[in-house]
């Protein structure tokens, strides 16, 4: 009987998968960079970022070992607009950090049904919103 038992839970367990991750948004994406360029994970920012932009954070990565001194920041969101055109998206977003409040245009990739940021786009290369 316990055999039995043993074998129903068994199979059960078996069968039961777990849930396929979930896709970010190509605004959930920019949020979780933005925080690891914040927190100088770079890294993991690179994780999400295309092979252009992981050059100029590994850039960035050597200036902040050279600059032991810098402090980290912390980026509000004030504002994201993010406009999809099949696999682009281009991100107009209101910022605030410690030096102020500003906009900045993000451009993101989509590869492999993942979002990643690209290199910052020039003001003619996409919609400014």
């Amino acid at each position: 009987m316990r055999f039995l038992l043993l074998l129903t839970v068994l199979c059960c367990l078996s069968a039961c998968k777990p849930d396929a991750p979930q896709q970010q948004s190509a605004e959930d994406t920019l949020r979780t960079y933005q925080s690891h360029v914040d927190n100088n994970r770079y890294q993991e920012a690179m994780a999400l970022s295309t092979p252009a932009e992981q050059k100029r954070l590994a850039a960035e990565a050597r200036l902040m070992q050279i600059e032991p001194d810098s402090s980290l920041l912390n980026t509000t969101f004030l504002s994201i607009t993010c406009t999809e055109n099949q696999d682009t998206a281009y991100c107009a977003c209101q910022l605030k950090d410690e030096y102020g409040t500003y906009k900045a245009l993000y451009r993101l990739l989509k590869n492999k049904q993942t979002w990643l940021v690209d290199t910052p786009p020039d003001t003619n290369d996409g919609p400014l919103q």
